[in-house]
């Protein structure tokens, strides 16, 4: 492998592990702690949505990203720096208010700070798209998705120890330096110049131009959606069911923040390997598969199993899938973006994959409330399940190339 190829995933994986601690943070510890703090399911299920809106509706501003940039600094890199220092300065203000008594002002700087992530994620996702070649994406989306992972390994379970041994202060301190610290190859990568001239032309309705394009109506409002969905769902209430099984936060940071999402982090790198070998149709189908078997086993932990040797099989294994089915997703997503709108048109994808994740996320908890946690795992193997189904049916194993990235 060539030293620029090497240096490439090596910036894509930084700046991943960079953007997914807080969302580990806000995904994994945030409902962890309001459950520790006796709020209901249902409440925790609608507070996770809201936290995650800058997410969903960031396509309507990614085309500003596409259209305005500093060449000579980098266009990309003019994005993501400023963004990335914003970024941090909000964290370090949460340091002086803690959920317990500031609940509502920590929510709102939790959103506000969920914006410029948000952003900065258009302007990190368009520079991949256009620095990795078609070969380089499978192998690179792997990167990419372990290096989300592994981000929200240090903020979902790494943090969540710290927390309950130093408190929130400290918790928040740190955060905000494992949130600058991958700035660091940023500003030693010097960007390639692209031409910038058909971008000064994209206006906000540029996603009407993606679904024009071949295959992408099925793939982008029917497969992305629910390809991802009962992830959401199960991600949101398996903390707080470890919680009510009688878990510690430290039981519950090792085995979901630390060695469950380590598993996801193995399962993104063994898959970015493998698409390139089985084919992306072969992966989406395969890789659904192993997603499905890992709902099912989180039924053994819904159905009050609370031994722990069991509980390190059942969601490592799950967290496996997770990490296969996330690279090829990706993969498959980069594959369909136009070099002129790079940025716009991964994000359109992208926000699709977090609509039907996040609404699945939000009935999470009125599911669990009214059926059980056993109920809200198999509604996610059965959405899961049926994704497979149609990725069987419909769609081609090749993706259009035409007028796509190199």
């Amino acid at each position: 492998m060539k030293n620029k190829t090497i240096f490439k995933f090596g910036l894509i994986g930084s700046l991943y592990i960079t953007q997914a601690i807080p969302i580990g943070f806000f995904r994994e510890a945030v409902p962890t702690l309001m459950r520790k703090m006796g709020l209901e399911l249902t409440i925790i299920g609608l507070l996770a949505v809201l936290l995650q809106l800058p997410w969903l509706f960031k396509f309507l501003w990614a085309p500003l990203l596409d259209r305005f940039g500093i060449i000579k600094f980098g266009w990309r890199r003019s994005w993501i720096i400023p963004l990335q220092t914003i970024g941090s300065v909000i964290i370090l203000f949460l340091i002086f208010f803690d959920m317990q008594h500031n609940l509502l002002i920590v929510l709102i700087l939790f959103l506000i700070f969920n914006f410029f992530c948000a952003t900065q994620d258009i302007a990190t996702d368009g520079l991949a798209v256009e620095i990795l070649t078609k070969d380089e994406r499978g192998p690179g989306n792997g990167i990419q998705v372990a290096g989300h992972r592994l981000g929200i390994v240090l903020g979902g379970g790494v943090i969540l120890i710290i927390f309950e041994h130093a408190g929130w202060s400290l918790t928040m301190l740190i955060m905000a330096l494992f949130f600058i610290s991958p700035l660091i190859p940023v500003l030693f990568y010097k960007e390639k110049k692209i031409e910038r001239i058909k971008k000064r032309e994209i206006g906000i309705f540029e996603f009407i131009k993606f679904f024009k394009r071949p295959g992408n109506l099925i793939w982008g409002l029917l497969i992305i959606p629910i390809y991802k969905a009962g992830e959401g769902m199960t991600l949101m209430m398996l903390n707080p069911l470890l919680i009510d099984i009688g878990l510690s936060l430290t039981e519950i940071g090792i085995l979901v923040g630390t060695v469950g999402f380590g598993s996801a982090f193995l399962g993104a790198m063994f898959g970015g390997f493998l698409i390139p070998k089985i084919g992306r149709k072969n992966a989406l189908i395969l890789f659904g598969i192993v997603q499905v078997l890992g709902f099912l086993g989180y039924l053994i932990p819904a159905y009050g199993m609370s031994d722990l040797r069991i509980l390190y099989v059942v969601v490592p294994f799950a967290q496996l899938g997770g990490g296969l089915t996330s690279a090829i997703l990706y993969t498959v997503m980069m594959d369909r973006c136009n070099i002129d709108s790079a940025g716009s048109d991964f994000t359109i994808q992208q926000t699709l994959s977090y609509v039907g994740a996040a609404i699945c996320a939000g009935l999470s908890g009125l599911i669990s409330s009214k059926f059980g946690y056993h109920g809200n795992f198999l509604v996610a193997t059965i959405i899961m399940l049926s994704a497979v189904l149609i990725i069987i049916k419909v769609m081609n194993q090749k993706v259009p190339t035409n007028n796509l990235t190199i």
